[in-house]
């Protein structure tokens, strides 16, 4: 049996600002990003371009990524602004319903357009503009959002510290 894999590890020497990495995204347009302690770093035609805040990021940190329906790339970490890529450099969005010391823990860019911020005070529905906090009075078993994923029928999956949600047509079931 010939197992025709490659497997390439990416150490700091090859252009990774940390050797941490925490998620990865597939780019619009073929690029993975990833998700690092030291930064986003896009990974395009075999060579690493690295992002922090000198180049725009609300923090180093970053903890999550997704891309969204319009192909712009979204990541946040420690902090709570949000950090989007357009193609050619990040602006910050700032998240207005949270604290001061919540930060974002999980993404999802959903096919309608709508992004999920998953943070560590209750999940947050970014569409058309307006921002909706949802929170454990809302039937989410846990204000830590340690994971976000779309599923069939528009379904989002919302993993927390303590159980699971699925939030459907506007219900929430945990």
């Amino acid at each position: 049996v010939c197992f025709p894999w490659l497997i390439i590890a990416y150490p700091t020497r090859d252009g990774l600002p940390s050797e941490s990495v925490r998620c990865l995204a597939a780019g619009p347009r073929g690029e993975l990003w990833a998700c690092t302690a030291g930064g986003l770093v896009r990974f395009a035609q075999g060579k690493f371009t690295s992002y922090g805040i000198p180049q725009g990021l609300s923090t180093a940190n970053i903890r999550a990524a997704c891309v969204a329906a319009d192909g712009k790339v979204w990541s946040g970490g420690d902090s709570r602004e949000l950090n989007v890529w357009d193609g050619a450099r990040f602006t910050r969005y700032p998240l207005s319903s949270l604290s001061s010391n919540a930060d974002v823990r999980a993404l999802a860019c959903t096919r309608d357009g709508t992004v999920w911020v998953g943070t560590r005070a209750g999940l947050i529905r970014l569409r058309n503009g307006s921002e909706r906090h949802f929170t454990t009075e809302d039937g989410i078993p846990d204000d830590w959002i340690v994971s976000l994923e779309e599923g069939s029928g528009g379904a989002l999956w919302i993993g927390t510290r303590n159980g699971f949600s699925r939030l459907l047509n506007g219900e929430i079931e945990s």
